[in-house]
């Protein structure tokens, strides 16, 4: 009875780490789309104010 007890347990540790893992990494995954997309519309940003520059 112990060891099937025991091997849930290890069972379920072993799942909450994986998914822990897994939230971890979609939550920096996400953080580094969020970034590249500021550094995206930033870029496009300076695109426009030196064409703006430009045209004057």
């Amino acid at each position: 009875m112990k060891k099937i007890l025991c091997k849930k347990v290890l069972v379920i540790s072993v799942g909450t780490v994986i998914a822990f893992g897994n939230l971890t990494w979609s939550v920096s995954q996400a953080s580094k789309l969020a970034k590249q997309r500021e550094i995206e519309s930033f870029e496009q940003e300076i695109v426009k104010s030196s064409e703006l520059e430009m045209a004057e």
